[in-house]
């Protein structure tokens, strides 16, 4: 039957479930975005609004408020928290100003509710014939727990990958508000955070991407059986069990102890 793999999150007890063989989890485009989502370092502050793109009309800016307009912004955001529909709240940011704001505030919240819960945490892609784990990957306390079989543990114990969309728009608000849009950029990087070494999104060919670039590089087995022609060990990654992000370079500061290894991963 061949060897079965799953991406686990030990610190999360989270799993993936059911990905099958390696093959179809390296070169899967739709499990290389979720990756993307998952491993996101957002902002803290979702990005201005400004500038809009559409210039104002002369009056508004000293034409009387509304009373729904004269809202505090605590109770605009307390009813856009309430509109489920995306559509629906892209109808209610068409109205004003006031509503776009508590739009585009919200969309960050829920967006950041359902992307970066893997970031920093410790992965890896488990193969179900591994008998052994990478060097200081499990804690003593940990491998007294799981050894010797984390890929039916993770099964049995874990809970699922947390899934979410990313934007989705209808095209009435501009794509570009996206606050993850800037995570897709040439600027993006993909960060091991355990070994100090990045992946910049701009020197990737492949159409997956940094998803990709961690896929490719957290497969764990003890058997070589891994339904993928390569000229290297895939299934001893030397990025399995460590910890990730992807941010860009504009929010974090890469001094010289940073290796980049772009080529490397896109080889």
């Amino acid at each position: 039957m061949g060897q079965y793999w799953d991406i686990v999150c030990v610190d999360t007890l989270e799993v993936t479930g059911g990905l099958g063989k390696l093959h179809e989890v390296v070169y899967s485009d739709s499990l290389a975005k979720e990756m993307e989502r998952i491993l996101a370092a957002a902002p803290v502050r979702p990005p201005s609004l400004l500038p809009l793109g559409v210039e104002l009309v002369a009056g508004y800016a000293t034409k009387r408020l509304s009373p729904i307009e004269k809202l505090p912004e605590e109770i605009l955001d307390k009813i856009s928290s309430f509109i489920g529909s995306e559509l629906c709240l892209e109808w209610f940011a068409m109205a004003c100003l006031r509503f776009l704001e508590a739009y585009y505030r919200e969309t960050f919240r829920r967006y950041r509710k359902t992307s970066g819960q893997w970031a920093g945490k410790r992965i890896i892609c488990i193969g179900d014939y591994a008998k052994d784990y990478p060097p200081g990957f499990l804690t003593p306390e940990e491998e007294q727990v799981i050894v010797p079989d984390l890929y039916c543990y993770a099964a049995d114990h874990f809970g699922p990958m947390p899934h979410g969309s990313r934007w989705t728009s209808y095209g009435i608000v501009r794509r570009d508000l996206d606050p993850f849009a800037y995570l897709e950029g040439p600027n993006s990087i993909l960060r091991n955070l355990t070994t100090k070494e990045y992946v910049r999104r701009s020197g990737i060919k492949r159409r997956n991407g940094l998803g990709f670039a961690v896929m490719s590089r957290i497969p764990w087995s003890t058997d070589p059986s891994v339904s993928i022609e390569c000229s290297f060990a895939v299934h001893r990654g030397v990025w399995a069990g460590h910890r990730f992000d992807i941010t860009t370079t504009d929010l974090v500061a890469l001094d010289d102890s940073w290796r980049d290894v772009t080529e490397e991963v896109d080889r």
